[in-house]
């Protein structure tokens, strides 16, 4: 069954196994198109509910032909302990024809307790995304024309330079301010981060979640306002935490390097005035075996170079192809090189052929 947008059914708490005092939760509302499905609406929305129990489907006017999967509020500890009926979801939408990240209607959006954050983390929380709009940008996957229509992160962008509007956005309380921010707090009892766009994507969408859970532990752990680095510091140092997203940190150099390399530079000279001649060995990069059953990028078959044509076409990054389609770089050898190797080795074997 669809609700109107206007439902709102009593919250039920999902704290998960063992659980102590849990304060913090977080909710999601995940956007989908449906219209190439060959299921209707209606049946796949009891499919969503059977797999799903913890969600219920609403309709939204900004979409086409779909709905948005909303979850019930889950704390951190059940989100860690449930991750496969998370996937189990998304694979199922994405198998019966679903569309989110491949669309220009879809978001995904992230709500988060207000009473498990308390005032002074969500202002700084605040500070640190209106701080960082380059990085929010990054991590939300839209492009910047998306990002500012939906979920407006730079606030020294066309629309909100002025500073009183400015001083709006950042204050939890004030309740004049635009609903279309990065971080929207707005609503009465959560936080919503806006910014995401919508995904099938395991990894994209667990990596939304842990965005979200990290900014806020971190910001509880300094007691006051994170500067980018520290965050991806933190993120870096609980990488088993938030796997998804300290990998894609690492993957796209965020962080101030030098900061890494002073600290590098600064541990070689102790070990070396404490009497240690030997350079420090590398660590090594650590890396899931799964991983050797993905074929690298320089394999790309003729069918899947068709498939990315028309996914470029379709106006999809290179970063989101080698994630849709499950490649794996090798030898630094990209899906654009990839591509672009490949299409030329088929012209000139069609102009031999002739």
């Amino acid at each position: 069954m669809i609700h109107e947008h206007s439902y709102k059914p009593n919250p039920r708490f999902y704290k998960g196994r063992r659980a102590g005092n849990e304060t913090l939760f977080m909710g999601f509302e995940l956007e989908i198109e449906t219209g190439g499905c060959g299921q209707s609406r209606d049946e796949l929305s009891q499919e969503v509910r059977r797999l799903a129990p913890f969600t219920y489907c609403k309709r939204d006017g900004s979409l086409s032909s779909g709905f948005e999967v909303v979850s019930h509020p889950l704390s951190w500890r059940w989100v860690k302990q449930n991750k496969e009926r998370l996937v189990g979801l998304l694979t199922f939408l994405d198998k019966a024809g679903a569309k989110s990240y491949e669309t220009t209607t879809c978001g995904l959006h992230v709500h988060m307790s207000k009473s498990g954050l308390g005032r002074s983390v969500l202002e700084s929380m605040l500070k640190f995304v209106f701080g960082n709009p380059g990085f929010i940008l990054k991590v939300s996957r839209r492009n910047k024309s998306s990002l500012d229509h939906w979920a407006k992160a730079d606030l020294d962008g066309d629309g909100l330079a002025d500073p009183d509007t400015k001083a709006r956005a950042l204050d939890p309380d004030n309740l004049s301010k635009p609903r279309r921010l990065a971080l929207n707090t707005l609503p009465p009892n959560t936080a919503e981060f806006r910014m995401f766009r919508g995904t099938l994507s395991s990894k994209g969408f667990l990596r939304a979640l842990e965005f979200c859970h990290s900014l806020a532990e971190c910001v509880k752990r300094k007691a006051g306002d994170v500067s980018l680095d520290e965050y991806v510091q933190y993120v870096n140092a609980e990488g088993e935490e938030y796997p998804n997203l300290a990998s894609f940190m690492r993957k796209h150099r965020i962080g101030n390097l030098r900061t890494a390399t002073a600290s590098a530079a600064a541990s070689a000279s102790v070990s070396a005035s404490a009497g240690h001649d030997e350079a420090p060995s590398r660590r090594p990069r650590a890396y899931d075996a799964s991983n050797l059953l993905r074929p690298t990028a320089s394999q790309l078959t003729d069918e899947i170079c068709l498939e990315i044509r028309r996914s470029r076409n379709n106006g999809w990054t290179w970063a989101a192809i080698e994630e849709h389609y499950n490649l794996r770089r090798s030898n630094g050898m990209t899906a654009l090189h990839a591509y672009h190797r490949r299409r030329t080795q088929r012209t000139r074997s069609a102009g031999a052929a002739s």
